[in-house]
């Protein structure tokens, strides 16, 4: 965000003050997804659906926080909850349609293919997409009877998201792509900011779409709008 600075070289004392704006380089600490949103809720605010992108981002969100176990085979990847890291608190304290992704990603051994669960996991992702419109209900970001709408709230969320999009941007341009494969990785990859060749986990999400993008009820997001602000990879 830009700064005004009073003091800058060719600065006399007794002369009128002037003030040269001075853009402010990004750390990452500075970024932060506005109003506590999840990488698989972005959708639901822009487009007001959800797509089998915001699927692949919530794993690779849970992957980073230790919940899932993702490896990559000779021919596939493997994905499945990892229980054992989820205390009954920790548990309550997530998010219906997170617990709900775990749920179905459990009890697997060893870990399947991703071909392989896509042949049962498809009722699992419905109960999941079901339960993203209901917590953005709950979070009085769009409306309880006409879901296609946003609220007050959801408008200014939306715009408030456009500012973490240049954030996140900002953070490239200036320290790499590197500085986006931490926690921000999951919204990183919605934007399409970081390379399936370097980043394991973003050719896991490319390849989660691929394999369950066609399952019966999905569809793709739709191709963004001239100077929409939604320019995601899903």
């Amino acid at each position: 965000m830009p700064v005004m600075v009073g003091n800058w070289p060719g600065f006399r004392a007794g002369a009128p003050e002037r003030r040269a704006r001075v853009e402010r380089r990004v750390s990452y600490a500075d970024v932060r997804c506005p109003g506590g949103i999840r990488p698989g809720q972005l959708h639901l605010l822009v487009i007001r659906r959800v797509v089998m992108g915001d699927i692949a981002v919530t794993v690779v969100d849970l992957a980073l926080r230790g919940l899932v176990s993702v490896e990559e085979s000779a021919d596939s990847w493997r994905v499945r909850s990892r229980p054992a890291a989820l205390s009954r608190t920790r548990r309550q304290s997530l998010p219906e349609y997170e617990r709900k992704l775990l749920e179905g990603l459990a009890s697997r051994e060893p870990a399947p293919r991703l071909p392989d669960l896509a042949l049962s996991l498809g009722p699992a992702l419905a109960a999941v997409r079901a339960s993203l419109l209901r917590e953005a209900v709950r979070q009085g970001w769009i409306r309880r009877l006409r879901r296609h709408e946003l609220t007050a709230k959801g408008e200014q969320l939306v715009t408030a998201l456009g500012s973490f999009e240049r954030q996140l941007r900002q953070l490239k341009a200036e320290s790499g792509e590197q500085a986006l494969t931490g926690n921000l990785l999951p919204y990183a990859l919605h934007y399409a900011l970081v390379s399936r060749d370097q980043v394991p986990l973003a050719r896991f999400a490319a390849g989660w779409v691929q394999v369950f993008g066609d399952l019966a009820g999905w569809r793709s997001a739709p191709r963004p709008r001239p100077g929409s602000s939604d320019r995601g990879m899903y």
